[in-house]
């Protein structure tokens, strides 16, 4: 399944708590894809839930996270080859 995963750092935030961040996401499934500045496509056999626990732990108690299912209706403007055809070959 592929999931969008959004974040965005509570204040005080730096640069070491975003990149804590990124590597929890990027270790959370099986491939990734960063979709913009703090919204990332992860490939995951897990569930939402799953997600979001695995995350969480990274996370400060002042951190935002979201995470849904993506069912494979998608539309994208400007979003470029590498992003687009990383989509385009994952399954759903």
């Amino acid at each position: 399944m592929i999931y969008v995963v959004s974040y965005e750092l509570g204040k005080p935030s730096s640069p070491t708590n975003s990149l804590i961040t990124i590597d929890a996401i990027k270790n959370v499934g099986k491939s990734w894809m960063r979709l913009n500045q703090s919204a990332w496509l992860v490939e995951s056999d897990d569930g939402v839930t799953e997600i979001r626990d695995k995350l969480k732990v990274k996370l400060r108690e002042q951190d935002v996270i979201f995470v849904a299912q993506l069912d494979g209706n998608w539309a994208s403007r400007n979003m470029g080859d590498v992003r687009s055809n990383w989509l385009k070959v994952r399954p759903f």
